[in-house]
This record gives structure tokens, sequence and C-alpha cells, in this order.
């Protein structure tokens, strides 16, 4: 619902900008998909580039490819395997 000129708010001093913050978010989801995979909480291997901050258009698709990530990875799993994984 925001637009791209709404995207560059910020709410307070030292805070970024809702776009920055909508783009940390789905950095945060790459890192737990990333996890799963590697069995390890890690800095994601794939950058953001910071400009999609700026873009609803880009942060949708952002978004629309991250949120297929998990699902991916689990369904390449067996249940046993889902039952019991253990990230360190």
């Amino acid at each position: 619902m925001l637009s791209d000129e709404q995207l560059d708010f910020t709410i307070g001093k030292n805070m970024g900008t809702l776009g920055e913050q909508f783009r940390h978010m789905a950095r945060v989801r790459l890192q737990y998909s990333e996890a799963l995979e590697t069995k390890i909480v890690s800095p994601t291997e794939k950058t953001i580039d910071p400009s999609i901050a700026k873009s609803k258009e880009k942060l949708i698709e952002l978004w629309q490819n991250v949120n297929l990530k998990i699902p991916q990875i689990l369904g390449k799993m067996s249940a046993e395997e889902i039952e019991n994984i253990k990230i360190d």
C-alpha cells in the first residue's frame, strides 16, 4: 500500500527507512532458509542490493522470491529430516 516515496520514511533517529526495514526482514528470512540447508545460522551468502529498499516493485519481487525458498527446501526433506532438524 506504500508508495516508493513512503518507503523513504523513518520512524526515528538511527532507524532505517521503511524500505530498509522490509529489505532487512527479507534478508533474515533468507538467513532462515540458508540455515535449513547448512544447519548453521550465519550471515546470508547472497547480498541484497540496497537500492531495492527504494522501490515498492523490487521489494515485492524480493519478497515473492524469498517466500518460495523455505517451502522449496522443506519440500525436498523427508518428514523424519524435518522433525530432526537441528540448527547451530
